[in-house]
């Protein structure tokens, strides 16, 4: 919430607080049906209420011309955004650590600000002065990873890392993501929600053995109760959820729903993509050789090599491509739409992907919670019609076919591939 009020202050906005000091304050506003995914904040603005705080910030930024001046600075813009947020994630989280993690925890965060963080933003002062699109620019033109990331995707002449910044960018290109502000801050709302849901299936994954079966069942309930049902509502008179045509909202929910149906059967599920060609590192050496080209921003893939520029961080691939294709929305409302349906999508995906790391004895628990919250927060949103009529699609139902470039479900070869490759991360 802070990073809002930091963005309206710099766009020299007025407004108004209203803070919840009541449980019935919160009763009311959801009953009211003014949160999508249950969760504040809540910015009212333009004859909109926007949740998620991503797509509150992009929908300011956007409106008070604080975003770029076209799609390649807007992602420059995201790989800093996310980039910072990253470091924001680990000290936000050091506050409800344990008491006797809390030193070690800090002490990480010290070290990684220092040497993952912190250059980046010394490297575009010292050589860039302050425009920080010309920092970019060095950065592309090295191949460097700006935060020592993947994913990087190449495309456009750029070089783009952080997920978030690679989807806004395709999206933008190839029109996923609306025609206006507006259908903009819808397209992040979904997006963002769907993050989260994704969010917990991925802490899933590194919780205690004791743990696990639990938080799979605290997934599912989420899924039923808090996000599938924002998506119902949203299918519930359209084809799509934001705008009348598919937008990276719609691509991210029928992702997250094909990662449920790998675990869960019962639960019908698509996941779209345009065609690819992929190339997995099976050894550390592929991964070192892409750090010391500088390729991975934040040391992390993916990576996608589209338009000339390398772009990392899933996000940030997903918005580019959206763009690029016209898949996100027909304005900013649409793609607010589509971005809350995304990252609801999101949130339910990162459920599942963290069942891959899961102790043995943890698996059965993770999963009956993962399919709880599936039922219960995130399925309601859809329906069987929608994701019918998706798979109707010509592109969609060529990619849904055998042999075509759809990832297979994560298995023990690709567990054991991504500790060798990633050893430094698991230590």
């Amino acid at each position: 919430m802070e990073s809002i009020r930091w963005l309206l202050a710099t766009a020299g906005v007025e407004f108004e607080e209203v803070f919840l000091t009541k449980r019935e304050q919160y009763v009311k506003l959801l009953n009211d049906g003014a949160l999508m995914f249950q969760q504040v904040p809540l910015v009212e603005i333009d004859g909109m209420q926007i949740v998620q705080s991503k797509a509150i910030l992009n929908y300011i930024a956007g409106k008070y011309n604080l975003y770029g001046k076209d799609l390649k600075e807007r992602a420059l813009i995201d790989m800093y955004t996310e980039g910072t947020l990253d470091l924001m994630d680990l000290i936000m989280l050091s506050a409800i650590a344990p008491p006797e993690n809390k030193q070690k925890q800090l002490s990480d965060i010290e070290q990684k600000a220092k040497e993952r963080f912190m250059p980046v933003f010394e490297k575009w002062k010292r050589e860039n002065g302050v425009d920080p699109m010309a920092f970019g620019r060095s950065w592309s033109r090295d191949g460097a990873l700006m935060f020592q990331q993947v994913p990087l995707v190449e495309i456009d002449g750029m070089q783009i890392v952080q997920t978030k910044a690679i989807m806004n960018y395709i999206t933008g290109k190839y029109n996923l993501y609306g025609k206006d502000l507006k259908q903009r801050a819808l397209i992040d709302m979904y997006a963002e929600g769907t993050s989260d849901l994704m969010d917990l299936i991925i802490m899933s994954a590194i919780a205690p053995p004791e743990d696990k079966q639990k938080q799979l069942s605290d997934i599912e309930q989420k899924a039923k109760d808090r996000f599938l049902p924002v998506f119902e509502k949203g299918l519930a008179n359209s084809h799509f959820l934001v705008g009348n045509q598919l937008s990276r909202a719609d691509v991210h929910l029928l992702e997250a729903t094909l990662m449920l149906q790998e675990i869960f059967p019962t639960i019908l599920s698509t996941f779209p993509k345009i065609q690819f060609e992929e190339v997995f590192m099976t050894k550390k050496e592929h991964y070192d050789k892409l750090l010391n080209d500088g390729a991975l921003m934040f040391q992390q893939v993916p990576l996608v090599e589209i338009d000339g520029m390398q772009i990392v961080q899933t996000k940030a691939i997903l918005n580019y491509i959206a763009g690029k294709y016209n898949l996100y929305g027909k304005d900013l409302k649409e793609r607010a739409l589509i971005d809350m349906y995304a990252e609801g999508t999101i949130d339910l995906m990162d459920l599942i992907m963290g069942l891959t790391m899961a102790p043995p004895e943890n698996k059965q628990k993770q999963l009956s919670d993962i399919e709880q919250k599936a039922k219960e927060r995130f399925m309601p949103v859809f329906e069987k019609a929608f994701q019918e009529r998706m798979k109707a699609l010509p592109r969609i139902s060529k990619f849904l076919q055998p042999g075509s470039a759809r990832k297979p479900p994560p298995d023990e070869v690709y567990v054991k591939t991504v500790k060798e490759v990633l050893s430094h991360l698991f230590k």
